[in-house]
């Protein structure tokens, strides 16, 4: 289970500025984590404990990103994705919960580099 220093963390670490599909951008999640951060600490950790993602999380804009000053095709963009912003807290969330598992009791072949905090 998470925890509410945990869950803090990773919603102070986002960065993204652009708004998704929930209607919210990291900085209003941050501005508003201190009110709700026990109901969103309940449902991260619901989610993990039943390992039901909630439906609306999976909802994401595909956006085009421009590779060229002058876009004169569709082949002159790049699709960008822009999930929902709790949505992202709650994976990063798990991925480091993952992370720190696999390193504490190391799972994680010596050589492997890739990936790992530290090692690359």
């Amino acid at each position: 289970m998470a925890t509410r220093s945990q869950a803090m963390r990773v919603i102070r670490s986002s960065r993204s500025k652009a708004i998704g599909p929930d209607h919210l951008s990291s900085y209003m999640l941050k501005r508003a984590a201190p009110l709700i951060d026990d109901p969103l600490l309940e449902i991260f950790n619901k989610s993990i404990a039943t390992h039901i993602f909630p439906s609306s999380w999976l909802k994401t804009y595909i956006l085009p990103l421009s590779k060229k000053k002058l876009i004169t095709d569709i082949i002159d963009t790049r699709p960008i994705a822009k999930p929902c912003e709790v949505s992202k807290a709650c994976e990063r969330l798990v991925h480091e919960q993952l992370s720190d598992h696999l390193e504490r009791f190391e799972l994680l072949n010596p050589r492997q580099a890739s990936f790992r905090r530290g090692h690359g």
